[in-house]
C-alpha cells in the first residue's frame, strides 16, 4: 500500500513537471509573438500610451503592460490601469492605450479629407470597463479639431449600451447599435466613409469582412430614422453626412475615465474608493485593417520600422545648439510638454514643442547659443499646425547675447503643403554670430501664437576649440567624446558644471547624476539619441549625444 502511495506521488510529481514545463514552452512561445507579428502593417500605426506619451516605431516594439499579445497569441491586448502612474493626455482628460494610423511607410502621421473612400474594419471585445464610471471607447474617426469636429464618429460602450457618437453629441445625436452588449463578446465593426457619409457595420456572429468585401454586407448596416439635426425621417443607410478634413483612423481602447472621475463616482455612490482594488479598461484587438481608396494597409507598403525621430543624419553642417532661453513662452505645470529644450532637442514632435503668444505678452522670442560665433547659412523651422496657419516671425543674431542685428523681418512661413514634419529652410547667408533668435508676430489664423516644434541652424560647425581665441570662453571649449558613443563618454573641461540631467527621446527625464570627474558611464542606455543636460551655478548647456 505504502508502495501505491509512493508510486501514486511520483507520478502525480511527474505530471505536474510536466504539466509545468508544457507552461513555460507555452510561455517561451508566447514571449517570441509580439504585437506587431499580428499587425498588418506594424509600420502604419503608432500607440499612444496610457501616461500621454507616444511610440512611433512598432515594427520591433515589445510586449508592454498596457499592449501586449494575449496567452493565446491571437489578439493584441489594450489595457489602461486606472492608478496614479497613468494620466491623459495633453488634448484628453482620461486615459488610452490606443494605435493612432500612420502613413504606410510610418515616416508621418497620415492626414485625409472625407472626400473619397475610407475604411476601417476591425474584429474585437471589449473585456472590461472601469470600476465607477463604465465608460470606454473603441474605434474611432477623428477630425479636425479647431473645427469642432475632433471625435467624427466613435464607437462606445457605456455599461452595457453599445453606441455610435458623434464628437459626444456635438455633431448629431447619438446612434443606438444594442443594449445589452455582454463583455467579452467578439464582434466586427467597419467604418466606412464615402465622400463625406459616414457608415457603421457590426456584427457578432463572424463573417462581416467577408460579406463586405463581397458586396452582401446590407444586413448589417447600422441603420436610423433620425437625421444629423434630429428631425425624424424615412430609415437611411448612413448615419451622418458632413465633410472635414484633417481626419484619421484609431483602434484600441480609449477609457474614459482616469482615477478622479473614479474617486468621484465611488463617492458619489456613497462608497470608499479602493485604490488596491483592481480598476481598468480593456480591449482584446484580433484583426484590424484600414483602406484608403482600393489600397489596403498601405498596398504592402512597409512591415519594418522606419528611422526614430532625432537619430536620422544630421546635415553635415548642422550647428550644435547647446542652450536656449525664451521670453513669453507657455509653461506650466498644465503645459510640461511646452519648453524652449523642446525646440532643439533633435526630435521632431507635434507633442513637444515651443510657444508663446504676442497678443498677450510684450515679446515672445526664443534665442538659441551656438556655443561660439560662427558664419551662418540657414535655419530651418518646423511649424506645429503649419498645415492649418502660417506663421509670422522676425531673425534677428548676436555675437554678444545683448545687441541684435535683424536680418529677417515679417517672414512668413510656408502656405500650404507642409506640416509639422516638414523642415521650412530660411537663408541666413552672410551673417555671423553665436546667438540666433527668433521673434514671433502671430499666425494668420488671428492669433498671436508662434508655435514651434523644432529649430535646426546650419553654418560653421567646427569645434569651438579650433577657432580663434577672442571667440572662445570657459563654456564654449567645454565638449564630450566619444560621439557616438557605447559605454563610456569623456567630458573636456566639466569643472563649471555640477548636475548632469539625461532626458531621451520624447523629452522625458531617464537620470540625473552628479558631475564627478571627466568621464560618464553610459553602459546602461539603451541605443538612440539622448539630450545630456550640463547645469551649474552660472550656466545649463545641452548637449546631443548618440548611444550605439
Amino acid at each position: 500500500m505504502k508502495q501505491n502511495l509512493q508510486n501514486n506521488s511520483i507520478r502525480m510529481l511527474l505530471c505536474l513537471m510536466f504539466t509545468l514545463a508544457i507552461s513555460q514552452v507555452n510561455a517561451q512561445v508566447s514571449a517570441t509573438q509580439i504585437p506587431a507579428d499580428l499587425m498588418r502593417n506594424c509600420s502604419q500605426w503608432k500607440i499612444t500610451k496610457p501616461d500621454g506619451s507616444e511610440q512611433k516605431p512598432l515594427c520591433e516594439y515589445d510586449n508592454q503592460s498596457y499592449f501586449y499579445v494575449n496567452d493565446t497569441d491571437d489578439a493584441i491586448v489594450f489595457k489602461v490601469e486606472i492608478d496614479n502612474s497613468n494620466g491623459s493626455t495633453a488634448n484628453s482628460n482620461y486615459i488610452r492605450s490606443e494605435l493612432r494610423e500612420r502613413l504606410p511607410d510610418g515616416s508621418l502621421d497620415v492626414y485625409w479629407t472625407t472626400a473619397g473612400r475610407h475604411v476601417i474594419y476591425v474584429e474585437q471585445a471589449i473585456t472590461h470597463l472601469p470600476t465607477y464610471k463604465n465608460h470606454l471607447v473603441a474605434t474611432q474617426i477623428h477630425g479636425d479639431k479647431d473645427a469642432g469636429i475632433d471625435d467624427a464618429m466613435v464607437l462606445r460602450l457605456e455599461g452595457k449600451h453599445l453606441f455610435l457618437s458623434f464628437n459626444g453629441g456635438k455633431l448629431r445625436e447619438e446612434v443606438t447599435i444594442k443594449t445589452d452588449y455582454q463583455l467579452g463578446t467578439k464582434h466586427e465593426v467597419i467604418f466606412e466613409v464615402i465622400d463625406g457619409k459616414h457608415y457603421c457595420y457590426y456584427s457578432e456572429a463572424g463573417g462581416l469582412l467577408a460579406a463586405y468585401e463581397a458586396g452582401t454586407a446590407s444586413q448589417y448596416l447600422i441603420k436610423t430614422d433620425k437625421d444629423d439635426d434630429g428631425n425624424t425621417i424615412p430609415e437611411r443607410n448612413y448615419v451622418m453626412d458632413i465633410t472635414y478634413d484633417q481626419s484619421y483612423f484609431k483602434v484600441g481602447n480609449y477609457t474614459q475615465s482616469n482615477l478622479g472621475r473614479e474617486v468621484q463616482e465611488a463617492e458619489d455612490d456613497g462608497v470608499t474608493y479602493d485604490y488596491n482594488a483592481p480598476n481598468y479598461g480593456e480591449v482584446i484587438v484580433y484583426d484590424f485593417s484600414v483602406r484608403h481608396g482600393t489600397d489596403v494597409d498601405g498596398g504592402g507598403v512597409g512591415g519594418v520600422d522606419p528611422p526614430a525621430p532625432g537619430t536620422t543624419t544630421p546635415r553635415a553642417d548642422e550647428i550644435n545648439i547647446v542652450h536656449a532661453t525664451a521670453l513669453g513662452t507657455e509653461v506650466g505645470t498644465d503645459k510640461d510638454y511646452v519648453s524652449p529644450h523642446y525646440a532643439y532637442d533633435g526630435v521632431v514632435s507635434s507633442g513637444y514643442y515651443w510657444t508663446g503668444n504676442a497678443s498677450t505678452e510684450p515679446e515672445v522670442s526664443i534665442t538659441l547659443d551656438l556655443e561660439c560665433t560662427r558664419d551662418l547659412t540657414e535655419l530651418g523651422l518646423y511649424f506645429l499646425k503649419a498645415n492649418e496657419r502660417t506663421t509670422n516671425f522676425d531673425v534677428s543674431v548676436s555675437e554678444d547675447g545683448t545687441t541684435f542685428t535683424n536680418v529677417i523681418l515679417g517672414q512668413d512661413s510656408a502656405s500650404s503643403g507642409l506640416t509639422v514634419d516638414d523642415e521650412q529652410l530660411f537663408d541666413l547667408t552672410g551673417n555671423k554670430g553665436r546667438y540666433v533668435k527668433i521673434t514671433g508676430n502671430g499666425n494668420s489664423a488671428g492669433s498671436g501664437w508662434t508655435s514651434i516644434a523644432e529649430i535646426r541652424i546650419y553654418g560653421d560647425n567646427a569645434d569651438c576649440s579650433t577657432l580663434s581665441t577672442n571667440e572662445v570662453s570657459s563654456q564654449e571649449v567645454f565638449s564630450l567624446y566619444p560621439n557616438p558613443a557605447s559605454t563610456t563618454i569623456n567630458i573636456k573641461n566639466s569643472s563649471d558644471f555640477d548636475t548632469l540631467t539625461i532626458y531621451n527621446l520624447i523629452g522625458k527625464r531617464v537620470a540625473t547624476n552628479a558631475v564627478q570627474g571627466n568621464s560618464i558611464d553610459v553602459s546602461n542606455l539603451k541605443a538612440g539619441l539622448y539630450i545630456f543636460q550640463f547645469t551649474g551655478q552660472a550656466k545649463t548647456i545641452n548637449k546631443r549625444v548618440v548611444i550605439k
